[in-house]
């Protein structure tokens, strides 16, 4: 899928020896690994097979019988020993223990000002700290730093609200926050749409907890720093501060009968608790207007939420 961005990105570092990368892909995803076959390689890898099937590929990979099947390219040793091609390009150097990130899809402005933000988010103690931007090959160096695998949610809603609070917390009312999305309403594709919940749900007179939030917040977005959680790739904006916590369970339909949902909705504010059901419809609508794009579960999240009379 991607191995034409990669070699793109290879021909601009002419000084490099090329090494040979194994593929292994996840069409449904979108997603790639690009592997080359070293012991440390292997083992660096096996965080990303966590799923039965994924530990049976995992394990002919390991003894080496899965190689000689799997398409293979030459790309320049600077991506490192291991590429994990998602929401970006992410080349690990085990060695070092750096990582080389690229963006992926033409995303060259988006990806400057994330890493830029990061920068400054680093020296907070919120993200891993980056030694190079480089704007003009587009690409960002950063240590590299364990990758959570706890089962530990309330501790990384308890880190977030720390990174929350450093940024500062304040209420709104419903006129400022519709006041500052709605152009970006007029503009969306799902204008008839949002309006049309806004309407069915009673918002007169209610105020809104806003902050800076990470705003592309998932499991894979989250590192381990001296017992520290940290955070890459972010997307900050000013909105509702249960964005964040939607967002990390953005496939699920029916978050008001999740318990673990529930579970961490226990560390938010009171007011927040009690108007739950107004901050997940406005955090999807929020998410449609930031995205660009109306999956089918998020309709069937706010259509549940909006009926929802057992919370």
């Amino acid at each position: 899928m991607f191995e034409e961005k990669l070699s793109e990105i290879s021909e601009k570092f002419k000084n490099s020896q090329k090494k040979k990368y194994y593929i292994l892909k996840h069409k449904k995803h979108k997603r790639e690994v690009y592997f080359q076959n070293k012991e440390n390689a292997v083992n660096f890898m096996r965080v990303k097979f966590n799923s039965p099937l994924k530990r049976i590929i995992y394990f002919f990979i390991k003894i080496g019988l899965l190689q000689p099947f799997l398409k293979n390219v030459y790309l320049a040793e600077n991506f490192g020993d291991v590429i994990f091609v998602a929401g970006q390009i992410k080349g690990f150097k085990l060695k070092d223990k750096k990582v080389i990130s690229f963006p992926l899809l033409g995303k060259n402005e988006d990806f400057i000002k994330s890493k830029k933000f990061q920068e400054k988010f680093a020296l907070e103690g919120f993200a891993p700290k980056i030694f190079e931007i480089n704007k003009n090959k587009i690409y960002s160096i950063e240590e590299m730093l364990t990758v959570y695998q706890e089962n530990d949610d309330s501790g990384l809603i308890k880190r977030l609200m720390e990174f929350y609070n450093s940024q500062g917390i304040k209420k709104i009312s419903l006129k400022e926050h519709l006041k500052k999305i709605n152009k970006r309403i007029k503009k969306s594709p799902y204008k008839n749409y949002i309006k049309s919940v806004l309407k069915r749900m009673n918002l007169s007179g209610k105020k809104f907890v806003v902050t800076t939030l990470h705003g592309d917040f998932s499991r894979g977005q989250i590192l381990l720093k001296e017992g520290k959680y940290v955070f890459v790739d972010w997307n900050p904006e000013v909105d509702l501060i249960t964005y964040d916590l939607v967002r990390f369970f953005e496939s699920d339909p029916y978050l008001l009968k999740n318990k673990k949902f529930l579970t961490l909705l226990n560390l938010y504010p009171e007011d927040i608790k009690k108007n739950i059901r107004d901050y997940i419809i406005l955090s999807d609508i929020y998410g449609i207007i930031k995205k660009n794009v109306l999956y089918p579960h998020t309709i069937k999240r706010v259509e549940f939420t909006l009926n929802c009379k057992t919370y």
